[in-house]
């Protein structure tokens, strides 16, 4: 049975993220009863989130900033962390929270919502992500094209006997830190492989025991 959560987006941290690429991160266990984005909508960077955001049924809270877009910090942070308390309080029902931001604002949210039992799920681009919220959550879905590397990996594996690191950078044309951000995730393992007649070799390879690489290659 799905897991019923709400999905909070701080849009003014995650200002690119792809909903289609997060709902397929989600998969099939968690049923997503609320959506919830949180900004200072007058910031017209975000205008084509904002659009895409309403096709996609959130709803849009506002979270002014001052007399213009970013005079005062962390309004929309604070503003998130308050509704997320109001919406689990309202919603007994729900079991996790998916927090779309790399902020290290919200760790205190995140242990105040595990001391209730509710699950933390942190989707964020990893170049904008705090290691410290990452290690908080109970989860972590990276956003920004993982999606199709990991099947693009998936793919180079089966059609190669072995795969080196740079082999997988020059045919799937990543770049190394890409990868290497793999292997601190554990989503992609390396090692040396003892190969008959070609000695130990240092190859890398999809780490399948992954909840989210399992889920991500089934569906391809």
């Amino acid at each position: 049975m799905a897991t019923k959560a709400a999905i909070l987006i701080d849009a003014e941290n995650q200002t690119d993220v792809d909903l289609e690429e997060l709902m397929e991160l989600l998969g099939d266990r968690y049923q997503v009863e609320e959506k919830h984005a949180y900004a200072d909508w007058r910031d017209c960077r975000l205008a084509n989130l904002a659009r895409t955001l309403k096709r996609h049924g959130f709803k849009m809270h506002k979270a002014p900033s001052g007399y213009r877009p970013g005079v005062l910090k962390n309004t929309a942070d604070g503003y998130m962390a308050r509704s997320a308390a109001r919406i689990c309080s309202r919603r007994r029902d729900l079991e996790a929270v998916v927090l779309v931001t790399g902020d290290a604002f919200f760790c205190g949210l995140v242990r105040n919502l595990k001391h209730q039992g509710i699950r933390v799920v942190v989707a964020a681009e990893s170049r904008r992500a705090s290691k410290k919220l990452l290690r908080a959550a109970d989860e972590y879905l990276p956003l920004g094209g993982w999606v199709q590397t990991l099947r693009d990996l998936d793919d180079l594996e089966r059609n190669n006997k072995y795969v080196t690191f740079s082999f997988a950078t020059q045919e799937l044309g990543l770049p190394g830190h890409k990868l290497a951000h793999l292997i601190e995730r554990d989503y992609l393992n390396q090692g040396l492989v003892l190969r008959p007649r070609r000695g130990s070799r240092p190859e890398i390879w999809l780490n399948r025991d992954s909840e989210v690489v399992r889920r991500l290659v089934q569906a391809s």
